[in-house]
C-alpha cells in the first residue's frame, strides 16, 4: 500500500496533459505520414494506426510493414523517437 501511496504522489506532480498530447501528437502523426507515403502499403488509416502503434510499443509483427525508403525513414524515427522519450523521461516522476 505504501508503494501505490508513493507512485500516486510522484504522479501527481507529472504533466499529464502535455504527456497525453504528446503521445497523441506522435501517434497521428505517424499515421497520417505512412498513410500518406505509402498509400498501396497501408490503404486504410486503421492499417496505418495499427502499424504506428506497433512500432512505438514493439518490434512490429511484420503483417505490415512500409516497402518505400520514405516509410522506412518514417519507421526508424519512430523506433528512434520511442527509445528517447523512454530514455529521457524522469524516473523520479513517471
Amino acid at each position: 500500500m505504501n508503494f501505490l501511496l508513493r507512485f500516486w504522489k510522484r504522479l501527481s506532480h507529472f504533466d499529464t496533459p502535455l504527456a497525453v498530447g504528446s503521445a497523441l501528437f506522435v501517434v497521428l502523426f505517424g499515421t497520417f505520414a505512412i498513410h500518406y507515403l505509402e498509400p498501396e502499403t497501408f490503404p486504410t488509416l486503421f492499417e496505418s494506426l495499427w502499424w504506428t502503434l506497433t512500432t512505438l510499443t514493439t518490434v512490429g509483427y511484420g503483417d505490415y510493414y512500409p516497402v518505400s525508403r520514405e516509410g522506412r525513414l518514417l519507421g526508424i524515427f519512430l523506433f528512434y523517437l520511442r527509445n528517447w522519450s523512454y530514455r529521457t523521461c524522469d524516473w523520479e516522476v513517471c
